[in-house]
């Protein structure tokens, strides 16, 4: 009862992203209702929406929350998971990086309660256990189609998004008919180009007659709905042999007894109140 558990993310402008993670607070508190309150869960957003990772941790300091556990919703590590994020929560020194974030207006946790970062999500089978049912929803001629995932996220660990993607792709291939599935790398969304998921489409063109592009996100946004197909504008002749919804993970509630076990997880004491995971565990 004294520990509680705060759900982060980066933060989104678009609505409909911001409504997944409050809707997927409201699932992970049904869920633990027996062991916290209401107000023992909370999401905080490390930018461009509210409450903020610090407004949260104050909040549950005035509630009387000695210990919080903090579960990213980041697919793998990144740069926010690597540095941004310990930083924020005064698990990590790097003054620099602090000083950073403190013009770009994100406020640093400063609190006397015990915080414990839990890894990210690839560090369990959800993401590829959803994108396989997310394909065999689209599957329409076994056989005759390819796959394309596009993903965004750090290009400094691109070795860790190369390993998510391999995973899913070998999902892919033993739980459906599909055997060719590429991906696109597209960047940060502030760099995003179409080049890199055409060329993907392209790729599978060149041996499948249709193309099921799935996005590799948390959740379901305009960037999918908007910008992922420009790069379907490459194929103008086969624009109708590429199907594509727009969805993220969430909602999945694989996802949401993955939060919970890893708050369970979190509880179990250690050594010491306050940990820090090294990129390399996250």
């Amino acid at each position: 009862m004294n520990t509680g558990l705060l759900i982060i993310a980066h933060g989104s402008p678009m609505e409909s992203w911001r409504r997944a993670l409050l809707d997927l607070r409201h699932q992970v508190a049904d869920e633990l209702r027996e062991r916290l309150p209401d107000e023992g869960v909370k999401v905080g957003f490390m930018e461009f929406d509210g409450p903020s990772i610090a407004e949260c941790v104050t909040a549950f300091e005035q509630a009387g929350f000695r210990e919080v556990i903090v579960v990213p919703v980041f697919l793998t590590i990144s740069t926010h998971m690597a540095d941004d994020i310990p930083v924020i929560l005064g698990l990590k020194t790097n003054s620099a990086r602090k000083q950073k974030l403190e013009k770009e207006g994100i406020q640093i946790v400063r609190s006397d309660a015990g915080i414990r970062l839990m890894p990210a999500m690839d560090q369990s089978e959800v993401i590829p256990r959803n994108i396989v049912r997310r394909v065999k929803e689209m599957i329409q001629n076994p056989g005759q189609e390819g796959v394309v995932l596009v993903s965004h996220g750090s290009v400094q660990y691109g070795d860790q998004w190369d390993k998510l993607m391999n995973r899913i792709t070998d999902a892919i291939s033993s739980e459906t008919q599909i055997d060719r599935v590429e991906y696109a790398y597209i960047g940060n969304v502030v760099d995003y180009r179409p080049e890199p998921t055409a060329e993907a489409i392209g790729r599978v063109f060149e041996s499948r007659g249709e193309v099921i592009v799935i996005s590799v996100f948390a959740s379901e946004g305009e960037f999918q709905k908007e910008m992922i197909p420009k790069a379907f504008d490459f194929f103008p002749e086969k624009r109708d042999h590429i199907r594509f919804r727009g969805d993220g993970i969430l909602p999945d509630p694989e996802f949401v007894e993955w939060i919970v076990q890893s708050y369970r997880k979190g509880t179990v004491r250690s050594d010491s109140a306050v940990q820090s995971p090294s990129p390399t565990a996250l």
